[in-house]
């Protein structure tokens, strides 16, 4: 059984490799070729294991594409080990591109957890793009390191 290994308590897909990374339904996707970054790529039901590392309950914050303009990715559900969050990817800043956004999705016990991807409603112009897992003590997690990347869909 596979699972996530997070450095510290941040992991970012940043290069091809995810490790021993469970998923289904999703593509892994290039898609900032000058940085380097990916993202995992949600057309339809899936799910993605996760490994709280700590030694206690942490927060479970997901980093994913949005856009200001509405319907350019589907809206999404996450359920699993007592998490039920729906993540609408708009954005409120105006921007000329899509960057990234990072929210808390619920508590997570030590160990590992499979998590539902649930698109819903809208199909979205592009498929709804995961960028980083991060668990944290934190209250709250802003849109981390000034991650905003370019896409050119």
């Amino acid at each position: 059984r596979s699972t996530i290994i997070l450095t510290h308590t941040n992991f970012r897909f940043t290069s091809g490799n995810l490790g021993n990374l469970e998923y289904t339904s999703a593509q892994l996707n290039e898609y900032d070729m000058q940085y380097g970054k990916y993202a995992l790529e949600f057309d339809g039901w899936g799910y993605i294991i996760v490994n709280n590392p700590f030694d206690e309950k942490r927060r479970l914050f997901l980093s994913f594409t949005v856009s200001f303009y509405e319907n350019q990715y589907p809206d999404l559900k996450v359920v699993g080990d007592g998490i039920d969050a729906t993540i609408t990817p708009v954005g409120s800043e105006v921007r000329e591109v899509d960057y990234a956004k990072t929210v808390a999705v619920g508590f997570l016990e030590p160990g590992e957890h499979k998590l539902q991807i649930l698109p819903q409603g809208n199909t979205g112009s592009y498929p709804f793009r995961l960028l980083g897992i991060t668990f944290s003590n934190e209250v709250d997690v802003p849109d981390i390191y000034g991650f905003a990347p370019v896409f050119s869909h």
